[in-house]
Order: C-alpha cells, then structure tokens, then sequence
C-alpha cells in the first residue's frame, strides 16, 4: 500500500507541469513556474521509486538494466539542475 500512495502521488506532482501549462503566462503561476517545474521533477523521481517497487516485468531481464539507467540519468540531472547549475 504504501508504493502505491507513493506512485499516486507522484503521478499527481509529475502531471502538475501539464496541468499549469496553459497558464503559464499569468501572473501567479510565471512567477512560481519554477517551483512548478521541480515539484514535476519530484514527481518523476516518486514514479521511479514506484515502478522499482512494485513493477514485475522490470525485476529481471534487460528491462531492469535499461530502467536504472533511465533512473540514475534523470536522478543525475535533476541534481545538476537543481543543485551544481545554481552554484
């Protein structure tokens, strides 16, 4: 039960960037669309933990080789965006 709260979560935050989009260009949400953006990174980070956890097709074979590696490169550039880009 719990990685599944953490995969609806995640989809929740991980759409919000879709969501707010059309209204990008209105005051409230141009001023905070990056704190959009990262609250969408989390999302992802949430669904990867999530697909980890409960995904049965990703535990063996070549497919769980390819799905860490797409983990690990989106985990790696959240943290240069979020982290070393902004020093």
């Amino acid at each position: 039960a719990k990685y599944i709260r953490l995969g609806v979560i995640g989809w929740i935050l991980l759409i919000s960037y879709d969501i707010f989009k059309p209204f990008k260009k209105r005051d409230f949400f141009s001023r905070n669309w990056n704190n959009i953006l990262s609250i969408s990174t989390v999302g992802f980070i949430l669904i990867f933990f999530h697909s980890l956890a409960l995904g049965g097709e990703l535990q063996s074979g070549p497919l769980h080789s390819l799905w860490i590696f797409y983990g690990i490169t989106g985990i790696l550039a959240t943290s240069y965006t979020y982290g070393l880009k902004r020093l």
